[in-house]
């Protein structure tokens, strides 16, 4: 699989226009793979699967030095994933977290 060398980056929710709300995606199988970059500041993305409590990832490259709005500072890579789902539809919500100014997502399989 190739994925462009981009990221895709969603600032708060505009309730106005409805720009930048949480992203639904419908996806039928038994296992899910979310990929993104690490980033040199505080980075989250909220993943909410089938209704279940939300998972906050955490994109923050700890290792490396702090960097506001910097680069990201590694390849895009699965940084959550989950196995042995029933094979069925499942609906995966991708969203800013709580408190938090974007999110970030590269690529689902």
């Amino acid at each position: 699989m190739q994925r462009p060398r981009s990221h895709s980056r969603v600032r708060g929710c505009d309730t106005v226009s409805l720009r930048f709300c949480p992203l639904t995606i419908l996806l039928l199988g038994t296992a899910i793979y979310f990929y993104s970059s690490l980033w040199p500041f505080r980075v989250t993305t909220s993943l909410t699967l089938d209704n279940e409590d939300p998972f906050i990832v955490d994109l923050r490259d700890h290792h490396a030095r702090f960097i506001k709005d910097g680069p990201e500072t590694t390849q895009s890579d699965v940084v959550w994933y989950q196995l042995n789902l029933e094979n069925k539809e499942h609906t995966l919500l991708i969203s800013v977290a709580s408190g938090e100014d974007l999110a970030v997502v590269d690529a689902l399989v």
